[in-house]
C-alpha cells in the first residue's frame, strides 16, 4: 500500500501523534485478519475441512451459499447449501432403486459420466431434469410442512430419533463441502414432518357408499375390462416397395376378409390358415404361439386409443368387428369384440412378499440363492405372518412396508406373481418362491377379500383424487418463493 503525501493537516500533527494513529491503524488490521482467519477456521473445522491458505476464500464461499436463499415459505427457508442436499438425495433414488446397468440400458443414464453431458429428452439433460424435479419436490415439502404446522401435527419422539440415526449414517464426503450437518438435519425435519403429515393425512380421508356409486358412474369406462381379439396387418409404404411385403391394397384386402369373423374360433382359424399360406418358415408351434395372442384378456379402456374408444363405445355390440389404418406405422388392424365391457367384480387378495433383485447380485444363480437361502430361514423359524414380516423389513429390495401389499386386483402384479396370487388352489398361509424380470419373489399369501376390484380401484381413485384437491388447497394457501438464479448451476457430487 502506497503511502499517501502529507497535507498541510498532517503537518500540524506532532510526532508522536503520527506515531501513535499509525499504531492503533497498525492493531487495527491485525484484528481484522485475526477475525477472518478465526471465523474461516471455525467454518472449516463445522464442515469437516482442514486449516489452508485458502481458508478464507472457502469461508467466504460457504457463507455466501448459506446466506442465499432458495426458496421459503411464512416459515420455512432453504438455503443454497440445503437444496444441493436435496439434489444428491434425489440422484439417490435413482442409483438406490436402479442398477448402474439398468440406468444405463432402460433410461439412458451413464453414472460414470457428467449429468450435464447427458440428454434426458429432447428439451433438458439428466441435471436439468434432476434440478427441476428436485425444485418442485422441495416446493411440495415446504407445503406440506406449513400444512403440518397449522393443523397441530409434530413428530413423535420415537421419529425424531430414527431421523437422528438417520442423520448419523450419513457419509458427508458424498456432499459439496458447503452442506454441513445442520443443513442436513434442517432438511431433514422439514421432509420428514411433511412425508409423516402427508400419510397421515391420506389415511385420515374417507369414502361413503354414495360418493363411491356416483364417481363410478362418471367414470365407469375407466373400470370396466372386456374381452377381443386383434390381428395388425403391415404394409410396405409404396415410396419403398420390394416387393417382399404385402402392399397397402393386399393388406386392405386381407383385413377386409378376417373382418367377416364374428366369433374368436372362426377369427383364429382364418390367422392360422393364413400364416400357414403365406409364411413356410413357421413352425407350427410357432404358427399356435401367433395365433393365442390374437386373444386379448381382461382388457380396460385406454383414452385416446381408436380401438379403445370403438370397443367401450355404448354402440358397440358382441360379434361386432372394425378396422383400423395406421398411416404412421403403415398397417390395418382388425379387432373383434367378445364381451361386453363390464366393471370388473374379481375378488382383491392380500400378500406380503420378499423381492430379491438380480441386478443387485453378480449373477442370477446368487440372487436365487439368496432368496431360497431367505425362504429357509422362515422355514427354520416359526413360519407365521409376523417372521415372514420382519424377514421382509430386513432383506426386502422392495418399497413396501414390510413386504405388505393389500386390496391386489387382477393383473396389477406382473405375471408370475399374479397367477401364484390368484391360482384357484391359493390358501391363507401359502408361501413360495416366483420369478420375474425384477427377481426373485418370496411369497407369502394372507387371505383373498371380499371387495371387488372395481370398488377398490374406485376407492383408491377417488381417495387419491381428494388428496390431491386438499393439496391443491394448501398450495393456494401457502405461497412458496422461489428464487430460481440460487437454484441454477448446484453441485452434485456423482
Amino acid at each position: 500500500m502506497k503511502k499517501k503525501s502529507s497535507t498541510k493537516k498532517h503537518n500540524t500533527l506532532s510526532a508522536e501523534k503520527k506515531a501513535q494513529r499509525k499504531e492503533e491503524v497498525q492493531k487495527q488490521k491485525r484484528k481484522s485478519i485475526r477475525k477472518r482467519v478465526l471465523i474461516g477456521a471455525i467454518a472449516v473445522v463445522l464442515l469437516g475441512g482442514a486449516a489452508t491458505g485458502t481458508i478464507v476464500v472457502y469461508h467466504d464461499d460457504a457463507i455466501m451459499t448459506h446466506a442465499r436463499t432458495a426458496m421459503k415459505s411464512d416459515h420455512y427457508r432453504v438455503s443454497q447449501a440445503m437444496m444441493s442436499y436435496y439434489l444428491k438425495r434425489m440422484y439417490n433414488t435413482y442409483l438406490n432403486y436402479y442398477s448402474a446397468d439398468t440406468l444405463k440400458s432402460s433410461y439412458g443414464l451413464d453414472v460414470t459420466k457428467p449429468l450435464q453431458d447427458q440428454p434426458h429428452d429432447e428439451d433438458q439433460s439428466w441435471y436439468d431434469y434432476l434440478l427441476s424435479t428436485t425444485e418442485k419436490s422441495v416446493q411440495d415439502l415446504l407445503v406440506l410442512a406449513e400444512a403440518a404446522d397449522a393443523n397441530g401435527f409434530s413428530l413423535t419422539q420415537e421419529q425424531k430419533d430414527d431421523m437422528e440415526k438417520e442423520l448419523n449414517a450419513i457419509d458427508m464426503s458424498e456432499y459439496p463441502d458447503v452442506v454441513t450437518k445442520e443443513d442436513i438435519r434442517t432438511c431433514m425435519e422439514i421432509q420428514k414432518k411433511a412425508t409423516y403429515y402427508n400419510q397421515q393425512l391420506q389415511d385420515s380421508l374417507e369414502n361413503t357408499g354414495e360418493e363411491m356409486d356416483t364417481y363410478f358412474q362418471e367414470h365407469a369406462k375407466n373400470y370396466e375390462t372386456c374381452d377381443y381379439a386383434t390381428f395388425t396387418f403391415s404394409y410396405e409404404a409404396q415410396s419403398a416397395q420390394t416387393g417382399l411385403y404385402l402392399t397397402q391394397e393386399e393388406a386392405a384386402n386381407y383385413a377386409k376378409s378376417l373382418e367377416t369373423c364374428k366369433d374368436l374360433s372362426a377369427f383364429q382359424s382364418w390367422v392360422s390358415n393364413y400364416y400357414k399360406q403365406s409364411d413356410q418358415e413357421l413352425s407350427q408351434l410357432e404358427i399356435q404361439q401367433a395365433v393365442e395372442k390374437t386373444y386379448q384378456e381382461n382388457i380396460g379402456y385406454t383414452e385416446g386409443s381408436a380401438i379403445s374408444e370403438w370397443i367401450f363405445d355404448e354402440n358397440a355390440a358382441v360379434g361386432d368387428s372394425q378396422i383400423f389404418q395406421s398411416e404412421s406405422s403403415n398397417s390395418f388392424t382388425v379387432c373383434l369384440l367378445l364381451t361386453q365391457p363390464e366393471r370388473e367384480e374379481a375378488p382383491t387378495v392380500n400378500v406380503r412378499h420378499i423381492l430379491i433383485r438380480s441386478d443387485s447380485y453378480a449373477s442370477d444363480e446368487e440372487a436365487k440363492a439368496q432368496a431360497e437361502a431367505i425362504y429357509q430361514e422362515w422355514k427354520n423359524g416359526a413360519q407365521t405372518e409376523d417372521s415372514f414380516s420382519e424377514l421382509a423389513e430386513k432383506y426386502s429390495e422392495d418399497t413396501a412396508e414390510k413386504g405388505l401389499y393389500e386390496d391386489v386386483y387382477p393383473g396389477e402384479m406382473v405375471t408370475s406373481f399374479n397367477d401364484w396370487c390368484f391360482d384357484d388352489a391359493r390358501k391363507p398361509g401359502d408361501t413360495g418362491i416366483v420369478e420375474s424380470s425384477y427377481g426373485y419373489h418370496i411369497l407369502y399369501f394372507i387371505q383373498k377379500n371380499d371387495t371387488p376390484t372395481w370398488k377398490v380401484l374406485v376407492n383408491k381413485d377417488l381417495i387419491s383424487q381428494k388428496h390431491q384437491d386438499t393439496i391443491t388447497g394448501y398450495s393456494d394457501t401457502y405461497q412458496i418463493k422461489v428464487k430460481e438464479k440460487n437454484i441454477k448451476d448446484l453441485e452434485l457430487i456423482q
